[in-house]
């Protein structure tokens, strides 16, 4: 989770949004989506899915 974060961090302040960037999140969001309720993987998925939008 804590690798996630950095990388949409970099990505912000890079600007970066390219394609494949968004791809590959929503892949790492199927997979945590079954984990919503763990410490701190719903504020993610909001991260993720704010992004990705």
């Amino acid at each position: 989770m804590e690798a996630t974060k950095k990388v949409i961090g970099l990505i912000r302040m890079a600007g970066m949004s390219s394609s494949r960037t968004v791809q590959q999140l929503k892949i790492v969001d199927d997979g945590l989506a079954p984990h919503h309720r763990a410490c701190g993987v719903g504020d993610l998925l909001e991260e993720i899915r704010a992004f990705v939008a």
